[in-house]
């Protein structure tokens, strides 16, 4: 917004109609002026191979403890219980974020930003202490925090993992049955919990949106235009939850 580049989109939204359309626009609104339109929503949450779970007399979990005893049978057996490939550090943030907010509640996140919340505090230890579990206990696949995010996803979708904590925009390539040999069999469901003031939240968001520069001319105005009436109606946002996995927006 300093360098302003990107076009104002408000008029744009009013003239057509979609203020009241939207959940929020408070992630892409500088100075009461909205610079970007969500692309979709999206949570995060736990994966599981639903074949592997079953043949090895596992229910998905829904405490700490279960997810724990069945990681351990699960490396007793040779499998690996959680793909990740952590080389970006934002991958294995998913988790720990997930882990804090069960241990330390919801408003943990506010505090960290405002200075009441402390990464020291014992209730945010406590999640680094679990996180700190799987790692201990070998239960992720072997050189992890080498590997890109993709390779995550690969180790899942070849039925080589039984869990996998990652977001809902992983749900199109997972459920593809020319690209994944375990298609028929992808479960997902919110993180178990673990005993804490924030246990059931889901984290996800909006953080994705389509931007426009402002220098567009006359007919690149009229094109952005048609693209965000044929983008934004509800046979369109239909499309995108059922084909692609995404939330509407």
């Amino acid at each position: 917004m300093k360098a302003d580049r990107l076009l104002d989109l408000t008029p744009i939204i009013d003239e057509l109609g979609l203020r009241d359309k939207f959940y929020s626009f408070d992630e892409f609104t500088v100075n009461g002026k909205i610079y970007g339109l969500p692309m979709a929503g999206y949570v995060e949450g736990l994966f599981y191979n639903k074949k592997l779970l079953s043949e090895n007399g596992i229910q998905p979990p829904q405490t700490w403890d279960e997810l724990m005893a069945a990681a351990a049978v699960l490396k007793a057996k040779g499998i690996v219980p959680f793909a990740l490939a952590a080389k970006d550090s934002w991958v294995i943030n998913m988790m720990t974020n997930t882990l804090w907010v069960r241990t330390a509640g919801v408003d943990s996140v506010q505090g960290l930003l405002d200075g009441t919340k402390k990464w020291t505090d014992p209730d945010m230890l406590e999640a680094f202490s679990k996180y700190e579990t799987l790692v201990t206990n070998k239960y992720f696949q072997e050189g992890s925090l080498a590997l890109s995010y993709a390779e995550q996803q690969n180790k899942f979708m070849a039925g080589e993992a039984a869990f996998m904590f990652d977001g809902s925009w992983a749900n199109t390539p997972l459920v593809d049955m020319e690209k994944s040999g375990i298609s028929g069999d992808v479960g997902f469901m919110n993180f178990p919990d673990v005993g804490g003031p924030g246990d059931g939240y889901i984290n996800g968001g909006w953080s994705n949106a389509y931007g426009f520069s402002k220098k567009l001319t006359d007919r690149q105005l009229v094109a952005a235009k048609a693209f965000i009436r044929q983008m934004y109606n509800e046979p369109m946002q239909k499309r995108q939850l059922l084909e692609e996995g995404m939330p509407p927006r």
